[in-house]
């Protein structure tokens, strides 16, 4: 008898598997910096400038970020390693993600959406950059 099939995907992100991966935070000369994963997210604070760089792993020029309380599209600049968006230090969207009901999600920039853990470390760097 052959095995049933998968149930289908669910259509809500708030349903899908997370990605694998833990955050890791570390201070820095300038502000600090949180990895998920392999490199496949980072957000790093610049004091001085009072920004945070979201980088992902990926390609293209809009990432779209859905969290628990907001969905916001971001204008993503290519570099070394994947693609970026300098955002202000108090921007809410840091926030959302930091405050999001267990996860949020990057779609647009690669090949399959990230589902990325809404763990402290996102909201440590933002705040240093405060």
């Amino acid at each position: 008898m052959p095995a049933p099939a998968p149930p289908p995907a669910s259509s809500d992100w708030r349903d899908w598997a997370l990605t694998p991966g833990d955050w890791r935070y570390n201070a820095t000369a300038g502000g600090s910096v949180a990895r998920f994963g392999a490199g496949l997210a980072t957000l790093a604070c610049d004091r001085g400038a009072g920004t945070v760089t979201f980088t992902v792993q990926g390609s293209g020029t809009r990432a779209i970020v859905r969290t628990s309380s907001t969905a916001r599209t971001l204008s993503m600049a290519p570099e070394a390693a994947g693609v970026s968006v300098r955002l202000p230090a108090r921007d809410s969207l840091l926030d959302a993600m930091g405050f999001s009901r267990g996860r949020f999600v990057v779609e647009g920039v690669t090949p399959r959406p990230l589902v990325i853990p809404a763990w402290p470390e996102i909201l440590r760097v933002a705040e240093d950059c405060r």
